[in-house]
């Protein structure tokens, strides 16, 4: 090996040693913030509150859509159990029979 040959690996020995350097800086600060964040816990706190306050609110949301929906079918519905019970009076007496027995029982077992 020359001699001029020898200050250029030194050179890209010291490129590498600061692009290594770079590098490792680059990771601490990543992991500095990331153990931050782990002991904010009044910040993580405030931040799953928010997060269950919204998932509650879109919840609320979608079932008043569903009560509303329920609620404008509602005489659909009714109309059209009312046209079985009259083309088959028999299977709506027993149906009404079973649900007036459930009530019943319930009503007891409460007391």
């Amino acid at each position: 090996m020359s001699p001029s040959e020898k200050p250029a690996a030194d050179a890209e020995t010291i490129e590498e040693a600061r692009a290594q350097i770079e590098e490792t800086r680059e990771d601490l600060g990543e992991t500095v913030e990331a153990l931050a964040a782990k002991a904010d816990v009044k910040g993580r706190a405030r931040d799953k509150l928010h997060e269950v306050g919204d998932d509650a609110k879109e919840k609320a949301q979608e079932a008043k859509e569903k009560a509303w929906e329920a609620r404008a079918a509602a005489p659909e519905t009714a109309a059209s159990l009312a046209g079985r019970a009259r083309r088959d009076p028999t299977r709506a007496a027993i149906v009404l029979g079973g649900v007036l027995v459930l009530v019943v029982v319930l009503a007891r077992s409460r007391r």
